[in-house]
């Protein structure tokens, strides 16, 4: 009998309609709009605890543009929310302060301290909702692809990783983005740069783009694959 009823459920149309769904609920996501300057939206997020040859429990706090994709990485000793500022910071005194930045609700991001330090510079903080990491999906991205290359570079043992966070970064922003068809480096300051490694193999007179041309194109494929 046990058998029969079980299997009337398992077909039972109004069953399954009216049964409640079970697990995880994904989050409904509100896209952000997307403005093509460099440097008006910037993602940052932090991940760690990295470990390595030194075997001291360290971060890296992750920035990234949300039109070009430039990255910075800074690497740090705490995850707090002067680290935090000390981040941002150091975007600042490169390009200046973005209009907006999306964080997570990481508590070194939602801190009154951190808050304080957007309003002062006139920007506006977007802190995604608990459990939709997908919002943040740009540093996501980043930071798996990022813990990937310091493992490969601890597994080499010919440097440990925070000796190469500079070269990991310059790799990240020399590398042509799939979708915009262009580096981050490209879009920035209109020249193709290569890792140093690479810089004797390429000739550098020829190097220069169409910085306007380009960022055209890549709003151009930013908007047909939206």
């Amino acid at each position: 009998m046990r058998k029969y009823v079980k299997k009337f459920v398992e077909n039972c149309i109004t069953c399954k309609v009216s049964k409640s769904k079970s697990g995880k609920t994904r989050a409904e996501l509100h896209p952000i709009t997307k403005v093509t300057v460099p440097w008006h939206t910037i993602h940052i997020d932090a991940t760690g605890k990295l470990s390595g040859q030194q075997k001291s429990k360290e971060y890296i706090f992750v920035l990234i543009d949300a039109f070009i994709k430039y990255v910075l990485l800074l690497h740090t000793s705490n995850i707090d929310t002067v680290s935090a500022v000390n981040a941002l910071k150091a975007g600042l005194s490169l390009f200046g302060a973005p209009t907006r930045v999306i964080a997570d609700q990481g508590r070194c991001f939602a801190n009154k301290h951190f808050r304080d330090f957007c309003n002062t510079n006139n920007i506006h903080l977007h802190l995604i909702s608990t459990g939709t990491s997908r919002a943040n999906g740009q540093v996501e991205r980043v930071m798996s692809t990022l813990k990937n290359m310091l493992t490969a570079v601890e597994v080499n043992k010919e440097r440990t990783w925070q000796d190469a966070v500079d070269d990991v970064q310059l790799a990240f922003n020399c590398t042509v983005n799939r979708v915009v068809k262009a580096s981050p480096l490209e879009l920035l300051i209109g020249k193709v740069a290569r890792p140093l490694s690479l810089l004797a193999l390429g000739d550098q007179d020829q190097d220069d783009v169409d910085i306007i041309g380009i960022r055209e194109q890549a709003v151009n494929s930013i908007n047909a694959n939206a």
